[in-house]
């Protein structure tokens, strides 16, 4: 007997260079004191946090992303996988924005546009063991999906400061949540985009 797993997509993780997470972490942690213009999304609301675009390091960072997506394509073939053209088409990263979380907010279970989607880390002011002493949710990032049998499944990232400087890069099209903190005063911070076909 042998099992065969159904071939099946997942994300792909990886730390950003010291000297470019440097830099887009000093953007980051200055960015509401700019007072910048704050970007509205789908999600934008009460309990929700608010977003703003990244901008002094979004060409250093949409480079290396570019690198990350490759690595993706390479272990997942995914491009392969969407027929929507006759042709090659070139991929286009969009503006990555800024998440600033704050204690009991939250982000609600969704997905986004595009082909691919990804999650940077900046700052996690908390300790998760004491996290998930609240709750067993608690400050997690979660992925929800079906398998073939139609039966949801989620996976959770336990999410604390050793990821600081780490990224995801997953299906846009994958459901997936933030839940809130609650045993720091301090803001979260995280950067997402999204990854389109250039036409």
């Amino acid at each position: 007997m042998r099992p065969v797993f159904l071939p099946n997509f997942g994300f792909i993780q990886d730390r950003l260079p010291k000297d470019l997470f440097k830099s887009l972490k000093k953007e980051c942690n200055e960015i509401e004191k700019q007072k910048r213009t704050e970007m509205i999304s789908g999600l934008s609301g009460d309990g929700v946090p608010k977003h703003y675009y990244l901008e002094d390091t979004k060409t250093q960072f949409t480079r290396y992303l570019s690198e990350v997506i490759f690595e993706y394509n390479k272990y997942f073939n995914a491009f392969n996988h969407i027929k929507l053209f006759d042709r090659d088409v070139p991929l286009k990263i969009n503006t990555p924005w800024v998440n600033v979380q704050k204690k009991h907010e939250f982000i609600p279970n969704h997905t986004h546009g595009g082909l691919l989607s990804y999650a940077l880390w900046v700052k996690i002011p908390y300790d998760i063991k004491e996290e998930l002493k609240t709750g067993k949710y608690a400050s997690t990032f979660e992925f929800n999906y079906n398998t073939i049998m139609g039966t949801n499944l989620d996976y959770r990232i336990e999410v604390d400061k050793s990821f600081e400087g780490e990224i995801i890069l997953f299906p846009a099209n994958l459901q997936h949540c933030v839940y809130p903190f609650a045993t720091s005063d301090d803001n979260r911070i995280s950067v997402s985009g999204n990854v389109f076909y250039d036409i």
